[in-house]
């Protein structure tokens, strides 16, 4: 796996295990990978993982048990509303990338009920 090196690995690494919660990746309650696990398969210190479960752990995304063991929180309505906050996030960049390009509203409305026919269109097959 490739770090973009301008920001620090323990918040990409955070990044990535939101959007495995959001997905459904990661189940609410289910157990994460260990911190050294995570930190030989990426080849990254297991220092930099325990950075990346603190914060999620402040975030309420994540809970350590006395054992050590990680998990998903099981409040399934704070993973919901990290899933909302990360596609809000996405309309985000991706109304910020459209404006520079000056695509006007009905175009882009167009263009995206388009794409999502095609998207509809490609599940039925």
């Amino acid at each position: 796996m490739e770090f973009n090196k301008r920001l620090p690995i323990y918040r990409q690494l955070a990044e990535i295990f939101r959007q495995k919660m959001a997905s459904g990746e990661f189940l609410p309650g289910s157990e994460l990978p260990s911190r050294r696990q995570v930190a030989s398969d990426l080849c990254i210190n297991p220092n930099t993982v325990q950075r990346a479960y603190s914060l999620l752990e402040s975030e309420g995304l994540i809970e350590t048990k006395q054992t050590n063991h990680s998990q998903v929180t099981e409040d399934v309505k704070r993973l919901d509303d990290l899933r909302q906050d990360l596609v809000a996030l996405a309309i985000d960049d991706f109304l910020q990338k459209i404006r520079l390009l000056h695509v006007e509203e009905k175009t882009l409305m167009r263009l995206l009920e388009r794409s999502l026919d095609k998207k509809e269109e490609s599940s039925h097959d």
